[in-house]
C-alpha cells in the first residue's frame, strides 16, 4: 500500500482506482490517536508526501523514523531532513503564487511548489516494482533521523542554543 494525501481530483488524469488496487488515498481524517496512528504507519509500504510547501512536514519525519521509504517534495523546509539517500525525492516542476482564496492568507504573495504528478507516480511505481530498494532507503531514513533528530539529540541542541542565548544576554558571548 502506498499512503498520500492527494484526493482523486487533485490527481491530473487519474480515472479509476480499480487500476491501482494496492495505493490507498487517505484524506480529511481529522484526528488520528497515536496508536491508530502507529498502526496505519505499520501497514504501508511507503508514505508519499507531494506537498507543496511545508515549513517541517512532521507526518514525513515520523514516517522516516519508521524505517518507512518516503516520497516527498524535493523542496521547501522538508529538505532539512531529507538526505538523497534516504528519501525518494519528488521533482518540482515549478513554482507558482499561493492563490488567494487558498485558505493561507499567511502565505499571500509568496509562492509554493509544484511537485511532479509524473515524477510522484514513477516514484511511486518504483517503489513497488523494487521493493528491497525502497526498504534499504527506509533504513537510511529511520537511522538518519536517529542520528539527527532523536530526542536527545534535539534536547543537547536545545540546552546549547538556550546556554547561548543566556549568555549573549549577559553579555558574555
Amino acid at each position: 500500500e502506498l499512503i498520500g494525501n492527494w484526493s482523486k481530483k487533485n490527481l491530473p488524469g487519474f480515472t479509476s482506482m480499480e487500476d491501482m488496487p494496492h495505493i490507498v488515498f487517505l484524506s480529511g481524517l481529522g484526528y488520528v490517536g497515536e496508536q491508530s496512528l502507529l498502526q496505519l504507519y505499520c501497514s504501508v509500504d511507503a508514505f508519499v508526501f507531494p506537498t507543496r510547501a511545508e515549513g517541517w512536514g512532521l507526518p514525513a519525519t515520523e514516517a522516516m523514523a519508521m524505517g518507512i521509504p518516503v516520497i516527498i517534495t524535493n523542496w521547501g523546509g522538508t529538505t532539512t531532513f531529507m538526505p538523497p539517500n534516504a528519501t525518494f525525492g519528488i521533482r518540482v516542476d515549478g513554482l507558482e503564487e499561493v492563490p488567494s482564496g487558498a485558505g493561507y492568507q499567511v502565505f499571500r504573495a509568496n509562492k509554493w511548489a509544484l511537485p511532479s504528478v509524473q515524477d510522484t507516480a514513477e516514484l511511486m511505481r518504483y517503489v513497488v516494482d523494487h521493493p528491497e530498494h525502497a526498504r534499504r532507503v527506509g533504513k537510511r531514513g529511520r537511522r538518519h533521523m536517529e542520528e539527527y533528530f532523536s530526542e536527545e539529540i534535539i534536547a543537547d541542541l536545545f540546552d546549547m542554543r538556550l546556554e547561548a542565548a543566556v549568555r549573549k544576554l549577559r553579555g558574555k558571548s
